[in-house]
Parts: C-alpha cells; structure tokens; sequence
C-alpha cells in the first residue's frame, strides 16, 4: 500500500494527472458554448479560463521537471539558486513579461466576446496595467537589490540552517509571506486563465526561494 502511494505521488504523475483534468474541463467547456451558441446565449465559461490556466500551470511544472530530470520529491534538492546577475536580469525580464502578457489576455477575451464590441474595451485595461507593471518595477528592483547584498547562490533553494539566529528568523518569516502572497495570486491567475501571468508567478516563486535561502545560508560552510 505504501509503495503505491509513493508510485502515484511522484511528481510527474501529479501534473500529469492534472493535465488532463485541465483537457476534461476544456472539453466539457467547449460542449456547453455549444449548447449556449444553439440557445443564442453567451455566458462567460468559468470551466474554459479555469481549465486553459490549469494547463498552461501543469505544462510549466511539467517542462521544467523534464528538463531537469526531476523524477521524485527527493530530486528537488538539486534545483540550484542563480548567480546574482543571472537572478536580477531574469527577475526584471520575467517582470516586463506581463506587459505583452496583458495585451494577449484582453485581446484574446475581446475575440471571445467577454467585450461589448462597440466599446473600446481592452484599450483602457491594458494601459493601466501597462503603467502599474512599470511603476510596480521600482519597487521590485530596489527589494531585489538590497535582498543581493545579502545573498550566496545556494547549491539547494530548499536548504535550512542548523541554528537559527534572530535575524534569519526575521527573514524567514519575510519570505513565508512574500511565498505566501505569490501563490494566492498564482491561484487566481489560474482561475483567470492569465496565461503569461502564470509562467510569470511560477518564476516569480523560484526567485523568492533563491533568495531567501541564499540569504538564510551565506554564513554558513
């Protein structure tokens, strides 16, 4: 019994298990905009937005464990932090990513129809969001900037110190809620179907790991 439950709970299995979940709520989805073409009725599918993030987020997961040749929990020890410069540029580039990811998301639901055609709908949106993901760079560069004065590229993100002192402590707690903040928003970009944003939050996660073991460790040898 134990054996297979470690069998079924390897990682690739889970998002593969997912996946399809994700295919079976895009087909069902797609049945019921029939039935609702036929009535000449449009309701906005939640199943479609839900089960398109679903599989962009199972994709991602399941590409970089293929990559990396991750095959159970215990490989995940071998994902490395960045270097310092590596970790900066691709923080800033995966940042910048949202702009083209947010013309993609309304142009994508105006073709839908979620828009009143007559309206300039998408135009509006994506300005704002445009101006709030290049002001919101600020702010991300100067808390990436003052993390790496403190950060040691760590052989494992998933590292933990033997002792821990009070301000480790602190930064523990920092990155917990930083950690915990991005994968409230990852949840909602997947119910969204935000694909872009998606990939975007899940990088976002492992530069937040990196950090906050690269800072947790780098007295230590």
């Amino acid at each position: 019994m134990k054996q297979y439950i470690h069998i079924a709970c390897k990682p690739r299995r889970i998002f593969i298990s997912l996946l399809v979940l994700a295919i079976l709520m895009i087909i069902i989805s797609f049945v019921t905009s029939q039935c609702n073409m036929i009535r000449q009725e449009y309701n906005p599918n939640w199943m479609l937005d839900m089960g398109s993030g679903l599989i962009v987020f199972s994709l991602s997961i399941l590409v970089y464990l293929y990559i990396y040749r991750i095959k159970i929990w215990k490989d995940f020890q071998n994902i490395k932090g960045p270097s310092k410069l590596s970790l900066f540029i691709s923080a800033n580039i995966a940042w910048l990513l949202m702009i083209p990811g947010a013309l993609l998301y309304y142009i994508y639901r105006g073709i839908r129809g979620d828009y009143p055609l007559e309206a300039d709908s998408i135009g509006i949106p994506i300005m704002y969001q445009t101006i709030g993901i290049i002001i919101l760079l600020i702010p991300l560069n100067i808390f990436i900037i003052l993390s790496l004065r403190f950060y040691k590229s760590p052989s494992n993100i998933f590292l933990f110190t033997r002792n821990y002192n009070v301000m480790q402590i602190i930064v523990e707690i920092i990155f917990a809620l930083l950690l915990l903040l991005n994968i409230l928003i990852l949840f909602f970009f997947i119910m969204d179907g935000d694909f872009v944003s998606i990939i975007v939050s899940l990088y976002f996660i492992y530069i937040l790991m990196s950090l906050r073991t690269g800072i947790i460790i780098r007295d230590e040898k």
